[in-house]
């Protein structure tokens, strides 16, 4: 069978059950609320999307008297605060983190700005320490020494 026609099926099976047990009027009433509306289409369409309405209300005050004990609220309620002090708790943890590392950046900053002072000292030191005309004669000779080579 095509799962279309089961799905609606098994809807229009559901509303039937529906409508039969949260359907406070009789089907007398129904046939006489009809009669008293003149017979008209529209009239006839009112009547049953009142009665739609009205089985829907009685299926909610039905779920609402089910569900909406005062048991139910008061574990609402107790779920409710442990929520509130659960979240209370990792806000005063994310603070305190928040403040722990704060407090260790600036730790940190301090040791890597003077890391990279002792670098850049060193560095400095080091370009001072080069002789450029050591370096300008070593680079020239190798070039003489390719130049040389090449010509071969």
């Amino acid at each position: 069978m095509n799962k279309k026609l089961i799905t609606t099926l098994a809807i229009y099976s559901a509303w039937v059950i529906t409508a039969l047990v949260y359907n406070k009027k009789t089907p007398e009433e129904i046939n006489k609320e009809i009669k008293d509306n003149n017979s008209k289409d529209w009239n006839i369409f009112s009547v049953f999307l009142n009665n739609f309405i009205e089985i829907h209300k009685n299926l909610l005050d039905n779920l609402k008297a089910k569900t909406l004990t005062e048991e139910n609220k008061a574990l609402f309620s107790e779920k409710k605060e442990e929520l509130i002090n659960t979240l209370k708790e990792y806000e005063n943890k994310a603070k305190n983190t928040y403040e722990e590392y704060k407090e260790k950046s600036v730790d940190y900053k301090k040791d890597w700005i003077e890391l990279l002072d002792k670098y850049y000292q060193e560095w400095i030191s080091k370009i001072k320490e080069v002789d450029f005309n050591e370096i300008k004669n070593n680079f020239t000779s190798y070039i003489e020494s390719l130049k040389n080579k090449l010509k071969k």
